[in-house]
Order: structure tokens, then C-alpha cells, then sequence
């Protein structure tokens, strides 16, 4: 079972135009995340909380985050950036 003393949010899939304004992922994942977490893409690299969609590109990233325990709750975010 998931660690109950840490929220990574729920899963959620956005479609943004390349001309909005940046925004901070956690925002944008359901439920209550948690701060602090540590944002990858679909290829691994660790990416800033601050999505800017001119520069960002469509992928699934995935949000950590790490309890004292070192135990892991996970949350996925899908965008879609249409240039």
C-alpha cells in the first residue's frame, strides 16, 4: 500500500498551446501533491516544476515524491503542446 504521509497528486492530461504562459506542473496533476517532488520525462532527465510551453515539448513526465521512510508515491502528467 502507498505511503499514506505523502501525496504525489492524481493523474491528469493537458493540452496547451506553445503561446500560454509557463505554469508550474504540480498545478496541473488532480488531488493534493505534495511539494518537493522531483519532476522526469519520458526519457528520464529531470525537469523544472515550471512547465514553459514555448520551450517544452509533449511528453509524459512523471512526478516523485520521497518520504523520510524513503518510500515513493508517484503521479503522471501527459501534455500536449500545439504549436
Amino acid at each position: 500500500a502507498p505511503d499514506p504521509s505523502i501525496d504525489a497528486g492524481i493523474n491528469n492530461a493537458i493540452t496547451i498551446c506553445a503561446s500560454e504562459p509557463a505554469f508550474l506542473m504540480t498545478d496541473s496533476l488532480l488531488g493534493a501533491p505534495d511539494a518537493g517532488g522531483e519532476w522526469v520525462s519520458s526519457l528520464g532527465a529531470v525537469v523544472d516544476n515550471l512547465f514553459d510551453p514555448q520551450w517544452g515539448s509533449t511528453d509524459l513526465y512523471t512526478y516523485t515524491v520521497t518520504s523520510a521512510a524513503g518510500c515513493q508515491a508517484t503521479a503522471n502528467l501527459d501534455i500536449t503542446v500545439i504549436p
